[in-house]
């Protein structure tokens, strides 16, 4: 057993028979820490022990220890603080840096969507500009302007086209050409071997058709139709009608005036003929064969020298010169 005083230590050794065997005493520093029981004996407290025990070695152990942990707590709290604070700033840094250059990216590429956009707002605008010139270009033109898709159905009809045929620009928008009744059937056969030839390569040309108004009068125009191509795929039709129906009146009446000639000149008793600058006969009426003897297929491609007398040839060379020299339209001779 042991038996504690304050500030004291006593320690006995008993052997079995409880002898003292060995004794002990020392003196606690403190701070001391104390336990305390009671001794019973049948159930009688008999006596008390009190255990007390100095704090100083385990003070020492513990600033010992605390001494050897505390390089490796600064360590340890050097990896887990110091070196990610750190990493942390250098990677601050490096993330202002990145962001200095993302904003000076920004901005560079807001000075260029700026510059892209005013540039597409002119162009736009330029084009817009272009369109209306284009319009009032066709709206003013002299020539009838015609656009359709290509089914046929019209997108677009100028003023001139209205004044023309009679039809009102509301009536012809959105309806097909070929059903409105412009064209006769002859004539829409003729557009559409047109249309076809020209959508396979064939080189524009134009073409003269008749055309049948409101009124159901009809007008000759020479029509040239030009396809139109988007993204390189044919996409439209634009039609250039040129009216031609007083030209064409023209044509008429001088070939019914020339019908009448050449019918007065072959019947005539009288004999017409018509020769080069070079004297050759280009045409003789048949009365040639009653007065010269000789048929008008036997003249035409011979020189008039032929038929005329050799002393006579000097006189009538010097009369067709002055004839020509000095522009006199009818001579005699």
């Amino acid at each position: 057993c042991s038996n504690w005083n304050f500030k004291m230590k006593r320690e006995i050794k008993l052997n079995n028979k409880n002898e003292i065997v060995a004794e002990s005493v020392d003196n606690l520093q403190p701070p001391l820490i104390m336990r305390f029981a009671d001794l019973m004996d049948s159930g009688v407290v008999v006596g008390r022990i009190e255990i007390f025990r100095s704090l100083r070695p385990l003070w020492r152990q513990s600033g010992i220890l605390f001494l050897l942990m505390l390089p490796v707590g600064l360590g340890i709290f050097f990896i887990l603080r110091i070196l990610p604070i750190r990493y942390l700033l250098r990677a601050e840094a490096e993330l202002c840096k990145l962001n200095e250059e993302l904003e000076a990216r920004v901005a560079e590429r807001t000075l260029q969507l700026e510059a892209q956009i005013t540039e597409r707002i002119n162009v736009e605008k330029n084009l817009s500009a272009s369109e209306e010139k284009y319009r009032n270009f066709l709206e003013s033109s002299p020539i009838g302007i015609c656009i359709t898709d290509l089914s046929g159905h019209v997108q677009f009809v100028n003023r001139r086209i209205e004044e023309a045929s009679g039809w009102r620009r509301e009536d012809l928008l959105s309806q097909s050409a070929l059903e409105l009744g412009f064209f006769d059937e002859e004539t829409k056969q003729v557009l559409l071997a047109r249309l076809a030839a020209r959508l396979n390569g064939d080189a524009p040309r134009i073409t003269e058709i008749p055309v049948i108004c409101k009124d159901g009068s009809r007008l000759w125009i020479d029509l040239k139709t030009t396809i139109l191509y988007k993204d390189g795929l044919p996409s439209a039709l634009q039609l250039a009608f040129i009216d031609i129906t007083d030209r064409r009146k023209a044509e008429e009446a001088l070939q019914e005036n020339e019908n009448k000639y050449r019918l007065l000149i072959e019947n005539s008793s009288d004999l017409f003929y018509t020769i080069s600058f070079g004297g050759y006969f280009i045409y003789v009426n048949p009365v040639a064969e009653r007065i010269m003897g000789y048929p008008p297929a036997e003249i035409v491609g011979k020189h008039f020298l032929l038929f005329v007398r050799p002393d006579f040839h000097e006189k009538i060379v010097a009369f067709y010169r002055k004839q020509y020299d000095e522009r006199i339209p009818s001579t005699y001779f």
